[in-house]
C-alpha cells in the first residue's frame, strides 16, 4: 500500500518578442510518501514474508524550456533532479542514489 501527498511550485516567463515565444521554466516539489509491502519471493530456497515499511520525504527540482516551432507545434526540453538518501544494511550510513534525467519532446496542440 502505498499513501502519498505532495506539494509542486512552479513559474515560467514566455518571451514573446524577443527570442521568438520561448518559455523556460523551473519548479521545486517536496512528497512525503508512507509505503507498506508484503514480501512474497523465495530467498535462497526459503520463503520470504516480511513486510516492509518507509516512511520518507523527497524533494526536486526541474528546469527546462518550450520552444514553439509553429503554432500548434513546440519543442519540450528539460532537466529533472532529486536526491534519493539510501541505506542500505548492514551500513548505518545513507548514500545519495540522485535520480537526475534529461528530456526532449515534441508536442502537438490539437484544436
Amino acid at each position: 500500500m502505498q499513501q502519498y501527498g505532495g506539494v509542486e511550485l512552479s513559474t515560467s516567463y514566455r518571451f514573446e518578442y524577443v527570442l521568438h515565444g520561448l518559455t523556460p521554466y523551473i519548479a521545486v516539489a517536496g512528497n512525503f510518501l508512507d509505503n507498506k509491502t508484503q514480501v512474497k519471493a523465495q530467498t535462497f530456497g526459503n520463503p520470504d514474508r516480511n513486510r516492509l515499511f518507509a516512511q520518507t520525504w523527497t524533494f526536486s527540482a526541474n528546469a527546462g524550456a518550450i520552444y514553439p516551432l509553429t503554432e500548434r507545434i513546440s519543442l519540450n526540453f528539460s532537466l529533472f533532479y532529486t536526491p534519493l538518501w539510501v541505506k542500505r544494511p548492514p551500513a548505518t550510513d545513507s548514500e545519495n542514489d540522485a535520480l537526475f534525467n534529461v528530456r526532449a519532446s515534441i508536442s502537438y496542440r490539437w484544436g
